[in-house]
């Protein structure tokens, strides 16, 4: 059945339903392109951005404890060696803690590349060495050997805590590579995003004026055209009845009178 036999209600109807799923068409495509900008940004800034973070403090707490452990090798009063063991003390437990908080980010988080997981575990077999090396080194200080914590500090202290730092700024420099790739890859997606967005509203306003003026050729025409057909029969019975009335108009013609006929001979006055 043609569009021509609907009526105008039907018209009017699946002119205003087609208009709806254009629009909810962009309002889904609208929403997945959100929903895809939150995920990238929640993904940076929940995922990475937390994991370089905490990697920072890991390694700031390490420095912490290692400073300590310096510090109680080289001061003498009992009032002092006790604060630097606590302080020392303190840092090696957020170590610890931190170490925990990085792995559970890193399991958590499905996208994580074997790269940073492998990265990681280097990080965590240094620390494996070189944590009981400074706990050890904390002990014999807070005994009073000196010697004996500067010969650990000499000969194991030093070596690991450079591996320390190095495997925790290798760490960190992929991280901080990923999150540039992200950020990178976030603003690709949304200028694709926006751009799509133009492109789908561009031609959901073309499909609108296009369905308008489908809508009014397809009601409008018929009325116009049902108008001009009525004109042209109400002209076509005007004619017809002319013509039927021509003969009775012309008997009264005929009929009617002509005046006075002048006789032949009569008297000119």
């Amino acid at each position: 059945m043609g569009i021509d036999r609907l009526s105008v209600k039907v018209r009017l109807m699946a002119g205003f339903m087609l208009l709806a799923v254009i629009v909810l068409a962009v309002a889904t495509l609208s929403v997945r392109s959100l929903g895809h900008e939150h995920d990238s940004f929640n993904q940076y800034v929940g995922e990475t951005s937390h994991r370089v973070m905490l990697a920072n403090n890991v390694l700031d707490a390490a420095n912490a404890r290692a400073i300590g452990v310096r510090n109680l090798v080289l001061v003498g009063s009992p009032a002092a060696r006790e604060h630097e063991k606590n302080a020392t003390t303190v840092a090696h437990g957020q170590v610890v803690e931190g170490f925990k908080e990085l792995r559970q980010a890193l399991d958590s988080d499905e996208h994580t590349s074997p790269q940073e997981r492998r990265l990681f575990d280097e990080l965590v077999a240094v620390e494996a060495k070189y944590g009981p090396v400074a706990l050890d080194i904390l002990d014999h200080a807070v005994k009073g050997d000196r010697e004996g914590a500067v010969q650990r500090m000499e000969a194991d202290c030093r070596p690991l805590l450079e591996a320390l730092i190095k495997a925790g700024h290798a760490y960190l420099g992929y991280a901080a590579d990923q999150a540039a790739n992200e950020v990178k890859a976030s603003n690709a997606s949304y200028a694709s995003n926006r751009n799509l967005m133009i492109g789908s509203s561009a031609m959901a306003v073309v499909a609108a004026l296009m369905l308008a003026l489908l809508m009014t050729r397809s009601i409008v025409g018929p009325i116009q055209d049902g108008g001009e057909r009525g004109a042209d029969r109400g002209l076509g019975r005007s004619a017809l009845q002319h013509r039927r009335d021509a003969p009775r108009r012309a008997g009264r013609v005929a009929g009617r009178p002509q005046g006075h006929e002048r006789k032949p001979g009569a008297h000119r006055g």
